[in-house]
């Protein structure tokens, strides 16, 4: 994955036994917000799909926090991104160098 930039492969792909019970039932999902963790797991965060309330994200969100909303159907079929990309706020640094991974 990584040489081809299509992603990073995870080391530990199940969720932490210190998250929720919940979290480890459902585990990671589509808008999950989190970090990569030097031993080579997903360190989840929040999760922007969902709301404030839901049981799958923290309690100590935020008070401006805000969920996205779902598309109701797929946009397009086409890639808008390229591989290795990022869709983040300009307050985001991105590392581009992959030999530094």
């Amino acid at each position: 994955m990584l040489p081809y930039r299509y992603g990073f492969p995870l080391w530990f792909p199940q969720p932490k036994s210190s998250l929720p019970i919940e979290y480890q039932k459902h585990g990671i999902d589509i808008g999950d917000v989190g970090l990569i963790t030097a031993d080579g797991s997903f360190e989840y965060l929040f999760n922007i799909w969902r709301t404030r309330d839901d049981p799958l994200n923290p309690q100590d969100l935020p008070d401006d926090f805000d969920t996205f909303q779902r598309p109701l159907r797929r946009v397009s079929g086409q890639d808008v991104f390229d591989p290795c990309s990022a869709l983040c706020s300009g307050a985001i640094k991105f590392n581009t160098n992959l030999d530094s991974w």
